[in-house]
């Protein structure tokens, strides 16, 4: 929803830095969350543990992005060659 929303906006880079904010911010909720409700924190797990916050962060921001490409694409593919087949065989 808040996708389609922002992709209203017509201007890239807003968009981006909305959408990456978004991410972002419910990232660190779901941190948080799970480090309060589940009592862990990557910071026990040693080496990887220390670093461990920044790499989940890294990832989850190149998972975001190529993911909201990935899904923009389908879109597209499916409004201009799916979309038009099944409209002929609704009629």
């Amino acid at each position: 929803i808040i996708k389609a929303l922002v992709e209203r906006l017509r201007n890239p880079v807003f968009e981006w830095i909305i959408k990456l904010v978004v991410f972002n911010t419910a990232l660190v909720i779901v941190y948080f969350a799970f480090a309060e409700f589940i009592g862990f924190s990557l910071e026990e797990l040693g080496v990887l543990g220390k670093y461990g916050a920044i790499i989940l962060w890294a990832m989850g921001n190149i998972v975001f992005v190529v993911y909201d490409i990935a899904v923009s694409r389908m879109a597209m593919m499916y409004m201009s060659v799916i979309h038009p087949k099944i409209k002929k065989l609704l009629k």
